[in-house]
């Protein structure tokens, strides 16, 4: 019984708001602007000119220059570089900066995934004698050992060994792994 009072109450209050238009008001009137007279003095925040020193004319310098006077050329040897003290500054900070950062993102060469201790120890002795300046990293992560060559910058430089690892390790990969720069440097 609430509800429907409720409900009936609601209608009543949607209709109530409506307002009929009669059709005679319903027109394309359109609104007539309002003008607003505006009154204010803005001469005081106006900027003043003297008009006695103001030339609607251009100036042209008449005096032609003379022919005797030609640029000098310079050559590349005479420009010199200045850099500036704080400039020199901050590439010294940059530079410190730079030398403290050991590892980066790169990529190795996964070549041995399995259970077995032995086979994972021959392919790093194998991989150390092929290739002596490729630092081999074994990981063992219950009951799996991973053996991974390399500290590669650009994966195109490990794809050029990943050619002759896969002839002895046919499920040899390229992983994206942090690589420590100093031996990647070594890497030719």
């Amino acid at each position: 019984m609430k509800i429907q009072t409720i409900c009936v109450s609601l209608m009543l209050l949607f209709l109530a708001g409506c307002k009929v238009i009669p059709i005679s008001q319903q027109g394309n009137k359109k609104p007539t602007p309002v003008v607003v007279d505006y009154d204010e003095d803005l001469s005081s925040v106006r900027p003043r000119y003297n008009v006695s020193t103001i030339s609607l004319e251009p100036k042209y310098e008449t005096s032609p220059l003379p022919e005797t006077t030609k640029p000098a050329k310079t050559t590349s040897s005479e420009i010199t570089m200045h850099v500036n003290a704080q400039v020199a500054a901050v590439l010294d900070t940059m530079a410190a900066r730079n030398k403290n950062i050991k590892y980066a993102d790169g990529y190795k060469i996964q070549i041995y995934v399995g259970n077995v201790r032995a086979d994972v120890e021959s392919a790093k002795t194998h991989s150390y004698q092929i290739y002596p300046e490729l630092s081999p990293y074994m990981t063992f992560n219950q009951p799996t050992y991973r053996l991974k060559v390399g500290d590669f910058m650009s994966r195109s430089d490990a794809e050029n060994y990943l050619i002759t690892f896969r002839q002895q390790y046919p499920g040899a990969t390229i992983v994206a792994d942090k690589i420590e720069l100093k031996k990647s440097i070594l890497i030719k």
